[in-house]
């Protein structure tokens, strides 16, 4: 007697197991940037989501899953994507750099708490492999960022003199600590602190134009 579910039926299912697991990674990554990786279990997890612990592991294998997830997710493809397409824009680079930062921090608006996950918790947690690929991605990112700063001294926009990699480290310094203090809705918007930063940056280490 044939058994197979019809393909509308099967397809509801995947759409429902995709949109569960989709749920837990989001709840995972509010846990984790609320209370810590450490301090979350995957009981607080299942509880949230509202399912039982033994379902949750139908989902996920394991709490490092989790967390490799979260850091490699579409926070750092976000990151990485956009900064790239800015990087091969046709316009000159101090436009760049300013879209640069404009982009980073508006991964805060997207993903705030990946975004707290990628930067709070530590990648010693994760198995070899694990963080290997997780220090790739952060890499890649800061690499374009290298990049920029190299064509901005090369295109004497930014003083030669001035340790490039100091520059860039500045830069994302300034735009990964915003997460502790940041608040939507607050006395500026995510656009106006961007610009604020654009203006340190440019206003320190740029060439002064005449």
């Amino acid at each position: 007697m044939k058994t197979d579910r019809p393909v509308g039926q099967i397809l509801e299912v995947m759409k429902s197991s995709t949109g569960r697991k989709t749920q837990i990674l989001l709840v995972s990554a509010e846990l984790f940037s609320r209370k810590g990786y450490d301090k979350t279990s995957m009981k607080d997890i299942a509880n949230k989501v509202g399912i039982s612990k033994s379902t949750l592991y139908c989902y996920i294998k394991n709490k490092h899953e989790l967390l490799y997830t979260i850091m490699a997710s579409d926070v750092m493809e976000y990151g990485i994507g956009g900064l790239q397409k800015i990087k091969e824009m046709s316009i000159p680079i101090d436009e760049k750099i300013r879209l640069g930062i404009h982009h980073h921090l508006s991964s805060y608006e997207r993903y705030i708490s990946e975004y707290v996950v990628m930067l709070h918790e530590k990648t010693d947690s994760l198995p070899y492999n694990l963080k290997k690929k997780i220090k790739e991605k952060f890499k890649a990112y800061t690499s374009l960022w290298n990049n920029l700063i190299d064509e901005a001294i090369t295109c004497e926009v930014v003083r030669r003199g001035l340790d490039p990699k100091i520059i860039v480290w500045s830069i994302l310094g300034m735009c990964n600590w915003v997460y502790k203090w940041y608040s939507k809705g607050g006395r500026l918007t995510n656009s106006e602190i961007a610009d604020i930063f654009y203006q340190v940056m440019s206003q320190g280490a740029f060439v002064k134009r005449r």
